[in-house]
């Protein structure tokens, strides 16, 4: 009897003692998903132009070279002649008399996720009817493939939703065109500009506001209609239903 209490005993010892030393389980860790990235640093610099009148910025190392002369390339034929045509003799005499202006800066809006945002602001005017007193445009590379992004390459099919679009960016405009607060000479014109069919018809430029998520956009009406045009922000996620997976406006 004794014996088998000794050894019953025994055994409850080496029973704890495997317990003991058998790995326990551990609770489940939160894992953090890490996603791949393919961010790729863009440093760029300003250039003076050709006519030595204003600077603009081109890429200067960026680790897709093709990408990078693609789109300095681009760069180089928009701001070649940018600027009043000083070639048309009337055009220079009027730059030299200070009848005509040219204001117009261009700086850089955004470069990292691999997009390359560029934007021009200011004024001018080389001769005509009308100054340009509120130029405010976009040039925007996808520097994944070294391509100019224009508004419409934004979405999945913008032709098919080019209405639902509009409206999303334009509505309230549409609506309330007849009633802007501008001349009564203008008004008229204005209210015809802010149509459906006529911003279906013409290109918009726009830029990225990463740090409120929103897209600013402007209409490019013809000259005569530019005194009409307005920037409108619109929040990203309006326009989320017609964008293409692939769109640089998921980047942002």
């Amino acid at each position: 009897m004794k014996l088998f209490y000794s050894l019953s005993l025994l055994l409850l010892f080496l029973v704890g003692v495997l317990v003991y030393l058998y790995p326990r389980s551990k609770a489940p860790e939160t894992v953090v998903p890490v996603f791949p990235t393919d961010q790729k640093e863009i440093h760029y610099t300003l250039i003076t132009a050709p006519n030595g009148k204003y600077t603009y910025p081109i890429v200067a190392d960026y680790s897709d070279r093709e990408a990078m002369d693609k789109v300095n390339q681009t760069l180089s034929g928009i701001f070649k002649n940018f600027g009043c045509d000083e070639s048309d003799s009337d055009i220079a005499q009027a730059l030299s008399d200070g009848k005509a202006s040219w204001d117009i800066k261009v700086s850089v809006d955004y470069a990292k996720n691999n997009i390359f945002s560029i934007r021009e602001r200011g004024s001018y005017y080389c001769g005509g009817m009308y100054p340009t007193n509120t130029v405010s445009d976009g040039l925007i590379f996808d520097m994944k493939s070294g391509e100019q992004v224009r508004f419409q390459n934004l979405f999945k099919n913008y032709e098919m939703d080019k209405d639902n679009i509009i409206n999303t960016v334009y509505g309230d405009m549409i609506m309330t065109a007849k009633d802007l607060t501008i001349n009564d000479t203008e008004r008229g014109a204005c209210a015809d500009s802010y149509t459906s069919e006529s911003l279906t018809s013409i290109d918009h430029s726009y830029s990225f506001s990463p740090s409120v998520k929103t897209i600013t956009i402007k209409p490019d009406f013809p000259p005569a209609a530019e005194g009409c045009s307005k920037e409108f922000e619109i929040p990203i996620q309006k326009l989320l239903p017609f964008i293409d997976a692939n769109s640089i406006v998921n980047r942002i």
